[in-house]
């Protein structure tokens, strides 16, 4: 029955729907490689964030197949679009904070998604796996968002300890950059939570992040083991059938 489904989708798509995670995340990493060098680069700079924001907008449906989640990202997702083809167009920068919200709206969905579809999956697979690293990225996206967005609403304040002083404004590679540091515990120390709701964030995604990882990994051995119990189990009985 799966092979003839996998007939009737074609090469193309039956790679794509049993690899969507890993496509996502090649995607991701793509625009996380290429965004530092296209920051100070306007036209291509815009147009690069303007595929994010679709990239984002298509992300829940394309992971879990579900028209719902169409329904959920499609009335964030174009007003977002049009709010940041006016800001291209006008640059009024007061429209960077409801970008900043929405972005972030974009980042907790994905990642919800992406949680669902790791805890409800039921065999071990590949694009399990993938999908498990596209979930990190994605909660390292989704703290930057928020750290970026809150320092624009003067909530949060960040130190610039390599300057030896407070951040005017956090720009949204250094807000990444930090959230890296936090995620994996690495804490260079070159940047620093100054205000109480910025320390309280960074102790949460600290948390989240070695939490994550170990429950990631509990569930990975479960679903193999799971398999290869199944899989013996079916092995035996064709035995006795012989």
């Amino acid at each position: 029955m799966d092979e003839s489904i996998n007939l009737q989708r074609g090469p193309v798509r039956n790679f794509f729907h049993h690899n969507k995670c890993l496509v996502l995340l090649i995607t991701i990493m793509i625009w996380m490689i290429l965004q530092p060098f296209i920051e100070f680069i306007p036209h291509v700079r815009e147009y690069f964030v303007f595929t994010y924001l679709i990239f984002m907008m298509l992300g829940p449906y394309i992971i879990s197949g579900k028209r719902l989640m169409l329904y959920l990202t499609l009335p964030i997702g174009i007003p977002a679009l049009a709010l940041y083809t006016v800001h291209h167009a006008t640059e009024v920068s007061q429209l960077i904070i409801p970008l900043g919200i929405v972005a972030l709206l974009f980042d907790i969905l994905i990642t919800t998604t992406l949680i669902w579809y790791i805890t409800t999956s039921n065999r071990f697979t590949k694009d399990l796996i993938w999908g498990g690293i596209f979930t990190y990225v994605c909660l390292i996206l989704s703290f930057s968002d928020a750290y970026y967005t809150l320092d624009k609403l003067g909530m949060a304040t960040f130190y610039d300890n390599v300057a030896g002083k407070v951040f005017n404004a956090i720009s949204l590679f250094d807000s990444f950059y930090y959230s890296f540091t936090v995620i994996t515990t690495l804490g260079f120390g070159d940047i620093l939570p100054v205000n109480h709701l910025a320390k309280r964030l960074s102790s949460i995604e600290a948390m989240i992040g070695v939490l994550y990882v170990a429950i990631f990994i509990g569930r990975l051995i479960g679903l193999y083991n799971h398999d290869l119990s199944m899989k013996t189990d079916k092995n035996s009985e064709t035995d006795k059938i012989q």
